[in-house]
């Protein structure tokens, strides 16, 4: 069956949140120090993306419907960034990367919600 598809832990979206913010920092950082090859425009945007990429990826290696706000956040900072270097086809593929994102967020919390509602409920016990 593998892993069931399920919203992330506090303890896993605090460690996703943290990889995200780190990564990022770091990557931006190595992005400005090369700028003089003229590898990437807009540093913080290019390592958010990377990162955010790389997390969403593996947050959808465990099957945690957390990730696909991550994907969402990167195609909303991937469209205007594309827009503004003038890659209008890259800037279409992002937009249809969201919707695609959208619905997929969208199915996997619907599988997760209908997981739990049928997994066995405990009963309570009052004691009186």
């Amino acid at each position: 069956e593998g892993l069931p598809v399920r919203p992330g832990t506090a303890r896993e979206r605090v460690v996703l949140l943290a990889a995200l913010v780190i990564g990022t920092v770091l990557v931006a950082q190595l992005f400005i120090h090369l700028d003089w090859l003229k590898i990437a425009w807009s540093p913080w945007a290019n390592a958010y993306i990377f990162v955010g990429s790389a997390v969403a990826t593996f947050g959808m290696s465990r099957r945690l419907t957390d990730f696909w706000l991550v994907w969402i956040l990167v195609d909303l900072v991937g469209v205007p960034l594309a827009l503004k270097s003038g890659l209008y086809v890259s800037a279409a593929v992002y937009g249809i990367f969201f919707v695609m994102v959208v619905i997929g967020f969208r199915d996997w919390h619907r599988e997760s919600r209908a997981r739990i509602e049928r997994s066995p409920r405990r009963e309570v016990v009052h004691s009186t």
